[in-house]
């Protein structure tokens, strides 16, 4: 249980660490002349770069509304997963230990690959990145739910935790390159709500399921929610070319951050 008391422990300094962050990043990005003496700028945007955030407009962009409903199920995927793996573990007899160190993997790969992540998707394309992630997570739920043996099921967490990081490290990235500083975060804040929302509702359904149809039906849940971006993908033609951002556009992200 010390665990769970630590987390109130480090959380509530880490929120007032973020309030103290001067200059607001938003600041710099809007003045990046003022921060960065002799910075170039960039190229002008081939498209209309919207000036206000609307949740419908972002929500209309057809790239923008994959990578939101990528980046939730992904989420909704992991949510299935963190709860699914220690009762798999635990069935199969292994100890708190082992169930520990399970754990760490997982997290490993949600939070230790995200800069070399990043770099693939700026080299690579968001699409790159984005859907190999959501099938990855995809591979590792099915490690988990349907292996039943210590080795896979790490993995498996493994495979989510790095499949998620894939997921969200695009699909933050697409919906940056679309939109300006002054309004970037709200887009992105919607974004994360989007998953977040899914995260809760999933995690509350998780325990009814197991106790109603038992951890292969919540690992087959786990599944299926990392089908319907894909099946978008299909839908949309599969085509790399229609999830690309202008390059320019692109570009001016990348100057701004």
């Amino acid at each position: 249980g010390l665990a769970w008391y630590l987390l109130p422990a480090l959380i509530l300094p880490g929120m007032l660490m973020i309030v103290f962050v001067r200059p607001d990043p938003k600041e710099i990005g809007q003045n990046l002349h003022r921060y960065y003496p002799g910075h170039a700028a960039p190229p002008h945007r081939t498209t209309a770069a919207p000036t206000h955030f609307s949740a419908t407009h972002l929500l209309r962009h057809p790239a923008i509304r994959l990578a939101i409903v990528s980046n939730s199920a992904a989420q909704g995927n992991m949510s299935v997963v963190m709860v699914l793996t220690s009762l798999v573990l635990t069935h199969c007899g292994t100890t708190l230990t082992g169930i520990a160190i399970a754990g760490m993997f997982h997290s490993m790969g949600m939070f230790a690959f995200t800069i070399p992540l990043g770099k693939l998707t700026d080299r690579y394309g968001r699409d790159a990145v984005m859907f190999p992630g959501v099938a990855t997570a995809l591979a590792g739920a099915g490690l988990v739910a349907f292996t039943g043996s210590y080795a896979p099921v790490t993995l498996g967490a493994f495979l989510v935790g790095i499949g998620w990081a894939g997921a969200n490290v695009a699909a933050t990235a697409l919906i940056a390159d679309h939109y300006p500083t002054a309004v970037r975060g709200r887009a992105l804040g919607f974004n994360d709500t989007c998953a977040a929302g899914v995260s809760v509702l999933i995690a509350l359904a998780t325990g009814p399921l197991i106790a109603w149809a038992g951890l292969s039906a919540a690992g087959f849940i786990a599944i299926l929610l990392a089908v319907p971006p894909l099946l978008m993908l299909m839908i949309a033609g599969g085509s790399a070319k229609r999830m690309q951002v202008p390059a320019t556009v692109a570009a001016e992200s990348r100057s701004e951050s």
